[in-house]
């Protein structure tokens, strides 16, 4: 039987330094620090791909995650502007 591979992503924009919001899908969440939304987002890509693995079958499966993040510099600092987190998830479909 072939692995079921899926891969999600969530991005996280900031419309103004210090307020950050994450998007996944049609769903948005707002806060006020950066690492706080990237671990929301994670959660979030996590639990949507945990449903869809168990959906296809896959029940067991491993992921890897990898961010990539885009920056401008305002009056000397870095300000992030976009972040983009892509998880992908791999497993065999089987029985629970």
């Amino acid at each position: 039987m072939a692995d079921v591979k899926m891969v999600t992503e969530a991005v996280i924009t900031a419309p103004r330094r210090g307020l950050y919001r994450a998007h996944l899908g049609t769903n948005s969440e707002t806060v006020h620090e950066l690492e706080v939304a990237k671990h929301r987002a994670v959660e979030l890509v996590v639990e949507k791909l945990t449903r869809k693995m168990h959906s296809a079958g896959a029940h067991t499966f491993a992921t890897s995650s990898e961010w990539s993040e885009r920056t401008i510099e305002v009056e000397g600092r870095d300000m992030s502007i976009e972040a983009v987190l892509r998880v992908a998830a791999t497993g065999k479909p089987g029985r629970r």
